[in-house]
C-alpha cells in the first residue's frame, strides 16, 4: 500500500492502482469511532466461507493504547498491519 494525496492506494508490483485507494479520513474516522476508549484491538484470523456466513479463527490479537496517526499510516503503508 502506498499514501498518495491523502488516500491510501492498493499496490501491484510496488505501484499505486489509480481506481483502488481508500481516504485516509475515511480510515481514520473509522478508527476513532473504535478507539473511544483509548483502547483498541487489533487480530489476526484466518476466515473461511461466503461472506453471508463467513467464520473467523482468530490466531493473534494486540492491545492498543495511545494511538498514534502517524505511526498508524507508516504501518498500512509499510504492510505491517491491513485495512479491512
Amino acid at each position: 500500500m502506498k499514501i498518495v494525496d491523502d488516500k491510501l492506494f492498493i499496490t501491484s508490483f510496488d505501484s499505486p492502482i489509480p481506481y483502488a485507494y481508500y481516504q485516509i479520513d475515511g480510515i481514520m474516522k473509522s478508527l476513532n469511532s473504535k478507539y473511544v476508549t483509548g483502547k483498541a484491538v487489533f487480530a489476526e484470523a484466518e476466515s473461511r466461507g461466503p461472506k453471508s456466513s463467513e467464520e473467523f479463527h482468530y490466531e493473534a490479537a494486540q492491545l492498543a493504547t495511545g494511538l498514534n496517526v502517524s505511526h498508524f499510516l507508516s504501518m498500512l503503508e509499510e504492510g505491517l498491519i491491513k485495512v479491512d
